[in-house]
């Protein structure tokens, strides 16, 4: 089981991001944000059902709630069959501007769990980054979203270049601001910064000492919660790596 679901099944109905966070892909690749049409995202939804019995959908994108609307259009036909649950990724300041009424709508169609990638606990690290959202922005939106009745996981990331050790502390404290705040709360990912050529942080990054590995092959054996060379200092490379496990070690996540 998975997210909540016994039968779930993975869908991709949009790629990119147009936000321009300093560590992401998507800054690389400068693509446009591009959907699946909607209608055609419904009758792939409709043939999974009957075809497979599914009791979830996935949706394993970037970004699901960029356009409104097509998310309406979808949540409708869910909350129509009501039969499906489902899980979606998201920027959490979205959630800022979307009214009562719509995170009403996303409960009764069912969606069992949404995830939002925080990053950061200390709002110099979230400029850094170019996150464009405060700590203090963060706390009150999931206390918006602690209301209603849907499972929120938040992803945070640890050892960006210059980051200090109070500073990822900083991160934990939040942690447990925003479990205290939302009884909602699934434990979080805590992954470690790995620094991907042409993104904004990344000359951070070598400046900071990072050693870009010498093939693909090399590079291939980077992991979201291992260490990277960047980080020279032991005590605090050990103390990452630890902190990483610990985390991964209590979420739903199955490796």
């Amino acid at each position: 089981m998975k997210d909540g679901f016994k039968k779930a099944f993975s869908i991709e109905t949009s790629r990119g991001c147009p936000h321009g966070c300093g560590f992401c892909h998507n800054t690389i690749l400068n693509h446009k944000y591009r959907t699946v049409e909607t209608d055609y995202v419904i009758k792939s939804i409709k043939d999974l059902y009957e075809l497979y019995k599914i009791d979830g959908v996935i949706f394993q994108e970037d970004n699901f709630f960029l356009d409104q609307n097509r998310v309406l259009k979808i949540i409708d036909y869910l909350d129509e069959i009501n039969c499906i649950g489902w899980k979606a990724n998201s920027r959490i300041s979205y959630f800022d501007r979307f009214s009562d009424k719509f995170l009403n709508r996303l409960e009764n169609s069912n969606c069992k769990l949404l995830q939002f990638g925080i990053e950061a606990g200390s709002n110099r690290i979230l400029k850094l980054i170019n996150k464009k959202i405060t700590v203090e922005e963060i706390i009150e939106i999931n206390k918006k979203l602690a209301r209603f009745n849907i499972k929120i996981r938040y992803n945070f990331i640890i050892g960006f270049p210059t980051e200090t050790v109070e500073e990822i502390h900083t991160t934990l404290k939040l942690i447990e601001i925003l479990r205290n705040d939302n009884r909602n709360l699934e434990s979080p990912f805590v992954n470690i910064y790995t620094p991907y050529p042409g993104t904004p942080v990344y000359n951070l990054a070598i400046e900071q000492g990072f050693i870009p590995p010498p093939t693909l092959y090399d590079w291939s054996k980077i992991s979201w919660n291992e260490t990277n060379n960047m980080i020279k200092d032991k005590n605090l490379r050990s103390e990452i790596f630890k902190i990483s496990n610990q985390y991964v070690s209590k979420s739903n996540y199955l490796r």
